[in-house]
């Protein structure tokens, strides 16, 4: 897959709708169980969660940026 089509495939997933409510209930539920957590492991646990969920974002954000700078001058 070349990165134009690897462009397109993220920004699919970024505007799905389903996707973006569960991207929301997973932020909600593991803010919820964080703020609920009674030991440093379960709170450490939902940060992780939290933290690896940002990080599939920008992933997902990183492969739109790269091919809109790559086309940029062209």
């Amino acid at each position: 897959m070349n990165l134009r089509e690897q462009a397109n495939q993220a920004s699919l997933v970024l505007d799905n709708e389903a996707f973006k409510l569960t991207l929301v209930r997973l932020n909600n539920d593991l803010v919820t169980q964080w703020g609920m957590s009674q030991t440093v492991e379960e709170r450490e646990a939902c940060w992780m969660k939290l933290q690896a969920l940002g990080s599939v974002l920008d992933d997902l954000k990183a492969v739109i940026d790269d091919y809109k700078i790559e086309n940029a001058g062209r």
